[in-house]
């Protein structure tokens, strides 16, 4: 009986989680379960410029929901390792 309050008790944990308008800031590791990429990678590409992050509350660092899609769309379009090699091989 005690596992299905457990249960009942997670599931409303969830719900409530699910109910409450999404912030437009991420945390650095919000962002890097958003992107799927690692924090470092996040952090990589804050410290390239390539991301846009501010700091907050003793040095936290925010990143906007907008710029981490906008830098997704723009390395989802980059040409691969082999396909860059596949230009080069047939540029004039």
């Amino acid at each position: 009986m005690n596992d299905i309050a457990e249960i009942i008790a997670r599931l409303e944990r969830i719900e409530k989680k699910r109910s409450v308008k999404p912030s437009p800031f991420l945390t650095v590791e919000e962002a890097s379960e958003y992107a799927r990429q690692s924090k470092s990678t996040i952090r990589r590409w804050i410290n390239s410029g390539a991301l846009i992050a501010r700091r907050v509350n003793r040095g936290k660092l925010i990143i906007h929901r907008r710029d981490v899609d906008a830098l997704i769309i723009l390395e989802s379009q980059k040409p691969t390792k082999i396909q860059r090699q596949v230009l080069n091989d047939y540029s004039i």
